[in-house]
């Protein structure tokens, strides 16, 4: 046996992981088919030691909460929950911990946007920030393990922190995405020319004006009236083109 340790742990982790004992409570009994108590244990109860025979299920967290979260569940959990071949088990573990994480889900709607997804993995790389012993209350009780990753917990602390429904941050890569299937239009300016009222009142079919800009001088391309480039005209399938010569980086006009 070995005695888990964990340090204090703050009000809003304590929430999050009355969550997971509710939603699994719910989720265990309706597989099961009888109640079932999911507990959390005073930090020096005794945890079976880590064997090969453990199954981990890691949680990743994305969206307003991120990181990830492992249960180590020893055989006496797996066997209390069913008899069946080790792999049927793994299935019914990965089901029981999704619908969990699920349940977890829609009790934090009011606080954040998340979603977590379970899979079965090996024992998780990170050092866990924080551990709670865990005890399923079946006919024969069987206690497991939750480690909490410091990224989760620095998630959690910021969700806390945030006022009630307020959107989830973009970031400025997220924002441009968002504006990257926008059209624009863009002009070619072959020239220009200033004009008294007089002369334009004079114009008729047939006129012409000319413009303050030498045939061998390049075009320019403006969006939205900014000058971004300059090129040679070229004929594409019969259509005016523009090949790009100079990008305009400046705020030219």
């Amino acid at each position: 046996m070995n005695t888990a340790s964990a340090p204090a742990r703050t009000p809003e982790t304590s929430n999050y992981i009355n969550l997971w004992l509710n939603s699994l409570s719910a989720v265990l009994a309706e597989k099961i088919g009888v109640a079932v108590s999911c507990v959390a244990l005073p930090s020096s109860s005794n945890l079976p030691l880590i064997s090969e025979d453990d199954t981990w299920i890691t949680i990743s967290a994305s969206g307003q909460l991120k990181g990830e979260l492992a249960f180590r569940l020893p055989l006496a959990f797996r066997q209390s929950v069913t008899s069946s071949p080790v792999g049927d088990v793994d299935t019914l573990l990965l089901e029981i911990f999704n619908l969990s994480a699920a349940g977890v889900q829609k009790s934090m709607e009011s606080k954040c946007v998340v979603t977590h997804q379970a899979k079965k993995t090996p024992a998780p790389s990170w050092d866990p920030s924080s551990v709670q012993v865990l005890q399923a209350q079946f006919a024969n009780p069987a206690t497991f393990e939750l480690r909490l990753e410091n990224t989760l917990l620095e998630s959690l602390q910021s969700i806390v922190s945030t006022p009630p429904g307020t959107p989830p941050s973009i970031t400025g890569t997220e924002k441009l995405g968002m504006l990257m299937g926008v059209e624009l239009a863009v002009t070619m300016r072959f020239g220009g020319k200033r004009m008294l009222l007089k002369d334009i009142l004079d114009l008729c079919t047939g006129s012409v004006v000319e413009l303050e800009q030498q045939v061998q001088e390049p075009v320019d391309l403006l969006l939205d009236g900014r000058l971004i480039a300059r090129g040679e005209v070229v004929v594409v399938d019969g259509n005016y083109g523009l090949r790009i010569t100079e990008v305009i980086s400046g705020n030219e006009k």
